[in-house]
């Protein structure tokens, strides 16, 4: 018994500790009346049918990735009851900064909407439609917005659309990764049932991941393919998969790249690298004759892309705006980040300063400035960030043991820091990141982790102070 509480002890799981081994007291039944009763209290909320439908719908849709071998029920009614609680404080938050619900008062999530409208009005209803518009001919997210336009028209048969509506997708999307990375992890590794579960709580309820699907982003969509695509395409070269199943595989791909490519292009290519690194670490024979086998095609396939899809182009003109844009906005240590050159030290810069993004200087903000809903959740999402500091650590040592997603993990980071660098796009690197850290965490003696755990503290104490005072 000692040594299960000393199991528990530093590990940053800890507050999960009791759902993790206790069995389930709900059952589907339970889950279905739950969702059934938020649904309608939201709607009633809101004042929209279409807000009930929509979240009964994407409540059902969860179930598709539910295993109850894997996942637990109190769990997954735990995780979606606080992520359906943190769509209405995010809306009420800015609503009451902003006098609106939407970020900083009016940014992308804004703008998409009012172009998806403006799609209704000008009868677009496919991708040839939009592309044949010259009005949209720079926009990077035509697919997005005609999903949102087609979300939009099924709301309207309900009393009209809401902007809850496609945040509480969002949110059950989130959860349907953190169902698909915990279970894939599962199968990877059946003898570490309790790590398991703790990765599905933590992605779950990662504060900066649940704010950022609580706003009408595409972000959470794009990861949402991206892990579907990342576990499918992991059982399709293991040797236990039938050949109907990788067909059926084959198949679901194609519309998850067309779909990926549309929300924002990068998708694309991240789906593309995680089939390639799915066939660089399948189970082979002739570990030397795989490997080279696979550097030849990816000589060969790399100028194929790069020229097609004008990848070099791409890369250059979101590292130029973006960069310009941060240099621009972000005052004190970041102009020294922004303004150093990707090569030879800049990127290596960036990968460092991404990890630990978004600053967790607003920690104490309820204290320090006046109380209120934005304040609590800003100190929320940098207690994201202190956690995520305290897991970096440990993705080393699981790189031995867990490689594609260590190396799905850099690629990621490294194409979002080269990039965007943008804070709702680092939602991208969250499950393959908490999926290492809890894995690595959980190889470790004890006496290591505190040892660990107590120096990141006084680091990341010394960090904020550093932080605040280059403001």
């Amino acid at each position: 018994m000692m040594a299960q509480s000393k199991q528990a002890d530093f590990f940053p799981a800890v507050l999960f500790y009791d759902v993790t081994v206790r069995q389930d007291r709900f059952s589907l039944r339970d889950y279905i009346l739950m969702h059934v009763l938020l649904a309608i209290g939201l709607g009633m909320l809101y004042e929209s049918i279409a807000i009930t439908i929509v979240c009964l719908l994407s409540s059902l849709f969860l179930l598709f990735f539910y295993r109850p071998n894997t996942h637990s029920m109190d769990a997954l009614m735990l995780t979606s009851f606080i992520a359906l609680g943190a769509v209405v404080l995010i809306y009420a938050g800015n609503f009451e900064m902003y006098r609106n619900g939407y970020y900083l008062g009016g940014s992308d999530d804004l703008y998409f909407e009012n172009y998806a409208r403006y799609a209704i009005e000008c009868d677009m209803y496919t991708m040839a439609d939009i592309n044949a518009r010259t009005a949209f001919e720079s926009f990077d997210y035509k697919g997005f917005l005609m999903l949102l336009a087609w979300l939009m028209r099924f709301c309207d048969l309900f009393g009209g659309y809401h902007t809850i509506c496609f945040r509480v997708i969002n949110v059950h999307l989130w959860l349907a990764v953190a169902l698909m990375i915990s279970d894939y992890y599962r199968k990877l590794f059946p003898q570490n049932e309790r790590t398991s579960r703790r990765i599905f709580l933590l992605t779950a309820l990662f504060p900066h991941a649940l704010y950022i699907s609580g706003h009408v982003f595409r972000d959470t969509v794009g990861i949402f393919l991206i892990v579907f695509m990342y576990v499918n395409w992991d059982l399709f070269f293991r040797k236990t998969c039938s050949w109907p199943h990788r067909l059926w595989i084959a198949l679901i791909t194609l519309p998850a790249l067309y779909i990926g490519y549309w929300v924002r292009k990068f998708n694309f290519f991240l789906i593309l690298a995680i089939m390639a690194f799915s066939f660089l670490f399948m189970e082979v024979k002739n570990k030397k004759r795989h490997y080279l086998i696979c550097l030849l095609l990816f000589l060969a396939a790399l100028p194929i892309v790069m020229q097609q899809f004008y990848l070099p182009q791409m890369m250059n003109f979101f590292y130029t705006k973006y960069s310009s844009y941060l240099l621009t906005t972000n005052p004190g240590v970041s102009q020294f980040i922004f303004s150093e050159p990707l090569l030879p030290f800049g990127i290596f810069i960036r990968m460092a300063f991404g990890l630990i993004m978004p600053a967790p200087i607003w920690i104490f903000a309820p204290f320090l400035r006046s109380l209120s809903l934005n304040t609590v959740i800003e100190s929320v999402v940098s207690i994201g960030t202190v956690v995520q500091l305290h897991g970096l650590p440990y993705i080393l040592f699981s790189f031995r043991s867990m490689k594609k997603m260590s190396l799905t993990f850099l690629f990621t980071l490294l194409v979002v820091v080269s990039t965007t660098f943008t804070f709702r796009h680092f939602i991208m690197i969250y499950p393959f990141m908490i999926t290492l850290f809890l894995h690595g965490a959980a190889s470790q003696p004890y006496e290591r982790r505190r040892s660990i755990f107590i120096a990141q503290s006084i680091f990341i104490a010394f960090l904020l102070i550093f932080y605040a005072l280059r403001q």
